[in-house]
Parts: structure tokens; sequence; C-alpha cells
């Protein structure tokens, strides 16, 4: 479909983070960010989404076909309720060439992972691929540029942090975010937002 790029938004499907998880994600950033010395960028604890299907540049015609998507998607958790808590940290793609610091996810992960599975079956049939690799639910603490830690190092600061959890949390929507890159970051707003 050839649009004008005026036409086309980066969008991403998300669940927002409860004020009080944010404040933690917040102290736990601070913490990481005086023990480490790397060269990274750091997202606006406000900006953190837990992430459930990054869309890309999509056409703005496609906005409803991609809400009806998530909706098929909801109903086939048939309501569950879905409990969450932030804890412990890691790196990807491995501690020897870390480019993403991430905060885990604990309690009803499998429902997270249905969840992701029913998306990528509703967004199939509009064009998006899914992705290869296993779904794993995580919270993005820091985009690392450049790091000189050892291995070891990482290893040691993982362990470090693997006591820490936030206090849990009830999902309680599904949301579609526009985002809008500008020379200070990100600018995040909501096109829809589905309840659970």
């Amino acid at each position: 479909m050839s649009t004008g790029q005026s036409n086309r938004i980066r969008a991403f499907i998300a669940i927002d983070l409860p004020a009080q998880v944010i404040t933690d994600l917040d102290q736990l950033q601070q913490q990481i960010r005086r023990n480490l010395d790397i060269k990274a960028s750091w997202p606006r604890p406000r900006n953190i989404h837990l992430t459930l299907k990054f869309l890309g540049s999509i056409p703005m015609g496609q906005i409803n076909a991609v809400i009806q998507a998530m909706t098929q998607a909801r109903d086939q958790l048939n309501s569950r309720a879905i409990q969450l808590s932030c804890g412990g940290i890691g790196v990807f793609p491995s501690v020897k060439r870390p480019k993403v610091l991430w905060a885990g996810l604990r309690k009803d992960t499998h429902l997270l992972g249905e969840m992701h599975q029913h998306l990528n079956a509703g967004l199939s049939p509009l064009g998006f691929t899914p992705e290869s690799r296993r779904f794993s639910p995580h919270l993005t603490l820091a985009r690392i540029k450049k790091s000189s830690i050892s291995a070891k190092r990482w290893i040691r600061l993982i362990q470090e942090y693997g006591d820490f959890e936030t206090r849990s949390f009830q999902v309680d929507s599904i949301k579609l975010f526009k985002s809008e890159l500008t020379p200070s970051g990100a600018v995040y707003s909501t096109l829809s937002v589905l309840n659970l």
C-alpha cells in the first residue's frame, strides 16, 4: 500500500504500568546507573511500557483493523484477570554482548504469552509478520551503546538485583500507542484503550 509518509505513524501495542511500579523502576534505574560505567540511553520511567507487539510504521487507514485484531485477542483471553509484578533484571542478547538492560515480569506471564499469540494471529493477515524469537515479556531499562564491563560483572549485577520486585498489579487494559521521535526522546500518545 503506497501512502505518503505523513499518512503513516509509528505504533505499538502495550500495557501501561501503575504509578507505584514506575516509581520503583525509576529508583532501580538510578541505583544501577550509579553502579555501572556504561554508555547507554535510559528511557524516562514514565515512558516505560510492557510492549506486547511493536508494529512499526503503519498507514493511518490500518488503525481500525489493528484495533479489531486487538479486540479479538482480548476476547480470546476470556476476560481472565492478569496479575503481574516486575522482578529481577537481565540483558539481551547476552552478558558478553549486552545491548538491552531489562527488568523482568513475574506471576501471570503465561497469560501475556497467550495474548501475544492471539495478537500475532489477528495481525498476521494484515501483513504484520510474527517475530521468530520466543516472546519474552520485559521492561527496557536502558539501551546500551558501549560497555567495557566484563561478563562476570554483569552476572554479579544480575544476581545482586535478583530479589528486586515491585508490588503486584492487575492489568486492566491494553493500549494502542503512537510513538513520535523527538530530539529529547520518544513521545507516546494513546490511540485506543481496550479494557480487559
